[in-house]
């Protein structure tokens, strides 16, 4: 273990060297787009522009590589990783807790290994891919890389590796498939860019001559053969680089090695494996090839293991892997309940905060297990809503039949999977433990059929295991709560709510005021054309049935606390519940109506989903939005005190039973802060269009607030409807401290919070003055948690 902190910088001429090479490259193409053109037109002056492009973009972005390189540092202390990094206009850091790595990897870039022995050291974590650190260009990289397995070891993680589970490398079939997609792709590029190359010659031709046209040609061809070349060079790279990969599942990690002139090695610890997928296409099917990829903790975390023949039998070793994770008692970073200091009398100690009750899985034997299928006339009576346009009806008909013949869900003792199978094969398995919420929906045809749909989320997955349509008798739905850690026991408490016009009135103000000018440009239109004023009593009726629907909403809704967990109940006729477990809450928000006690109440679930763009395919990596999970309520009464109890109870100060109660301000503040108005106010007035919303920034700036206490992190923010965001410091999985160039400038900076299985901070402390101050206190409280 290392006993004192170490530091790190990266060689200098390996760090520089990628940044000088971008930086010669982008000037050089810019420089030939200018000689391009200067022929083109033509118009020789041009040619004067290309000092100025090589003294005012080639020399700054030179002086910004050495810039870099004097900024970056990296530090490994005892639990936690420390990156340092900037630029010409900015600052940064990162710190990353050991307990919280799911995923290590070594790389030894080929040339840059081969004659400066230095390589890279990623290190992520349960976050996002910004709270991720890499130890760029570093000497003796594999040193470093035992080292953060020797660190992780002393920190609670397994890694002995004892016994090997399964082992495998891409077929020599599958590297060639591989091989022959890129190759379609190349090849249109490759025509493209001969096309582009003749038409510009014979444009140049006809402007400026045959020989300003040849000297265009032979660069074109050049480059366009030059291009050829490198990428038939790559083409035979790629296929050894995945003949020459290694993917083994141990009894306690998933380790893997890359790449044939560029290596990489790299590591999963099974405490942070959420789940894995099967995926192959008909072509595949064919030649018995699969995919298989691992997510870790963390949104946007999957590894892609592919090309493999033996593909379910590396899932399965895997899913031996997190069952035998499940079992562990002690996850990474968890230390014994403080207890009362000596000689303090107990009665008169301050409260200390518990952990909330660990999940304890159901056993193997008193699982409820199960397997079932889509109700197909469920799945297919809302398609005819196209009946009207019969092609399209009938595509989608086929298909959702399809679909729900060949789609089996399975729930089994330590997992739940979902398997499509038809012209290729789909899988998605996640295990209980790595399950943070649970939804389930029902719409009126569910109530016709008897059947239901249920959503559960995983903190490492772009997407839920969903069990489609399936019938109410073919499912326990209890017995799966409980086995995703969700006991269905009494209500212990409850958020209580109200609703009634002034509420309304205030909520929806500013569509009111809306609807009243389009009322009042309406009534000055019809001067002109009188038929338009009928358009004016359904524009001033429409509140009505809004505020009618918004009461029978309000009604239905319901949040409860049970003993470790919290339920939401929404919906009129589409009606959801959704189940999460109190250590699975991230962060809590609140929104308070003007004038009154009432407002929304909000918390987020541990993870997120990936809504995929029209065209994309299903879990496209870097693709879709990604949207957090989480659980609201509207008109909530005492919406002033439902942080700090709702904070309260997660921390195990009170019971769920007292979570109406107004419980005493925390009187151990460590630092309060507020946003500079200078930082935020500059881009509104450099341009002129954007002044009349300076002064609304400058107030919503000028109102806004941090609050750093002894367990979390408070944001009170806004003019009218205030809101108050909090994140616990057992919530926290990284931080970020930071200064871009209008920080410099106004000497601010901002602190960036992140917790587990998400890809967008959770919170930041903007445009702070004292922003070095808050991330040294955050710093050396959250670790605590």
């Amino acid at each position: 273990m290392v006993a004192e902190v170490q530091e790190f910088t990266p060689r200098r001429t390996a760090f520089m060297w990628p940044r000088v090479v971008g930086a010669l490259v982008l000037t050089t193409l810019l420089s030939v787009g200018i000689v391009v053109a200067a022929l083109l037109v033509p118009a020789w002056w041009l040619m004067a522009a290309l000092p100025v492009v090589w003294l005012f973009l080639l020399l700054p972005m030179l002086y910004g590589a050495h810039v870099a390189y004097t900024k970056e540092r990296y530090e490994i202390h005892a639990n936690h990783l420390v990156c340092h990094r900037g630029g010409l206009l900015s600052d940064g850091r990162t710190e990353l807790e050991l307990r919280n790595v799911t995923h290590v990897r070594l790389r030894l870039p080929w040339l840059r290994h081969r004659f400066f022995k230095i390589g890279d050291v990623r290190i992520e974590s349960a976050g996002s891919a910004a709270s991720e650190i890499t130890f760029e260009a570093i000497q003796n990289p594999v040193d470093v890389y035992e080292q953060v397995q020797e660190l992780m070891r002393a920190n609670g993680y397994s890694m002995k590796r004892a016994e090997v589970l399964h082992e495998e490398s891409p077929t020599a079939m599958g590297a060639v498939t591989d091989i022959v997609k890129t190759v379609f792709g190349v090849a249109f590029t490759m025509i493209w860019l001969f096309g582009a190359t003749f038409g510009l010659t014979m444009g140049i031709i006809e402007s400026a001559g045959p020989v300003a046209g040849g000297v265009v040609s032979v660069l074109g061809i050049g480059f366009a053969g030059g291009s050829v070349l490198l990428t038939l060079a790559g083409l035979v790279v790629r296929y050894l680089d995945l003949t020459r990969r290694t993917y083994t599942v141990y009894d306690d990690t998933v380790s893997y090695t890359e790449g044939f002139l560029t290596r990489d090695n790299a590591f999963i610890p099974y405490e942070n494996i959420a789940d894995a997928a099967i995926n192959r296409t008909f072509i595949d099917q064919m030649l018995g090839l699969y995919d298989v990829s691992v997510s870790c903790q963390g949104s946007g975390s999957e590894i892609h293991f592919r090309r493999l023949s033996r593909g379910p039998e590396l899932k399965e070793a895997i899913a031996t892997l997190v069952a035998n994770a499940s079992a562990i008692t002690v996850k990474p970073g968890e230390v014994a309940e403080a207890a009362t200091p000596e000689g303090e009398d107990e009665a008169e100690a301050k409260p200390v905060a518990k952990a909330v009750q660990k999940r304890e899985l159901v056993s193997a034997d008193d699982a409820w297990t199960g397997e079932f299928k889509m109700n197909v006339a469920r799945s297919l009576v809302p398609l005819l809503a196209s009946i009207l346009v019969p092609p399209a009806w009938l595509i989608a008909t086929i298909g959702m039949f399809i679909k729900a013949s060949n789609t089996t869900y399975t729930v089994g003792t330590h997992s739940m999977s979902s398997e499509y199978n038809f012209l290729g094969t789909k899988q998605q398995e996640f295990a209980y433990d790595k399950v943070t919420g649970v939804q389930v929906s029902r719409s009126p045809l569910d109530d016709f059929f008897k059947t239901l749909t249920v959503q559960i989320w995983s903190i490492g997955s772009p997407q839920p295991l969903t069990f489609s349509n399936v019938a109410v008798d073919d499912i326990d739905l209890g017995a799966l709560l409980r086995q995703c850690g969700i006991d269905e026991d009494e209500v212990q408490g409850e958020l209580k709510q109200s609703f009634g016009p002034k509420v309304w009135l205030i909520q929806n103000a500013f569509l009111l005021i809306f609807l009243a000018m389009v009322a009042a440009a309406l009534l000055v239109a019809a001067v002109a054309f009188w038929p338009v004023l009928l358009l004016i009593p359904v524009l001033l009726l429409l509140p009505a049935p809004m505020a009618a629907i918004t009461a029978m909403r309000v009604k239905k809704q319901r949040i409860t606390f049970h003993g470790q967990h919290i339920e939401a109940q929404t919906g009129i006729f589409f009606k959801q519940h959704i189940y999460a477990r109190y250590d699975n809450i991230k962060k809590v928000e609140t929104t308070a109506i003007p004038f009154t006690e009432q407002g929304r109440f909000k918390v987020y679930i541990a993870g997120e989903r990936v809504m995929q763009q029209q065209g994309q395919q299903a879990q496209q990596p870097g693709g879709g939005i990604k949207v957090p999970y989480a659980l609201e309520g509207a008109y909530i009464e005492d919406i002033a005190i439902k942080v700090g109890a709702m904070d309260a109870l997660l921390l195990g100060l009170i019971e769920p039973s007292a979570i109406e109660e107004e419980h005493p301000q925390n009187d151990d503040v460590l630092t309060t802060t507020k946003p500079a108005i200078p930082n935020a106010v500059a881009p509104f007035l450099i341009f002129p269009p954007l002044w009349p919303f300076a002064p609304l920034v400058a107030w919503q700036t000028h109102v806004a607030q941090y609050e750093i206490e002894t367990d979390r992190v408070v944001m009170r923010r806004g003019i009218f409807f205030k809101s108050v965001t909090s994140v616990l410091f057992n919530r926290i999985d990284s931080i970020q401290q930071n200064q871009g160039a209008l920080g410099k400038a106004f000497g601010n900076g901002q602190v960036t919070i992140l917790t587990a299985g998400s890809s967008a901070p959770d919170l930041t402390v903007a445009n702070v003055p004292d922003y070095a101050e808050v991330y040294d206190t955050i710093r050396k409280n959250y670790g605590k948690g």
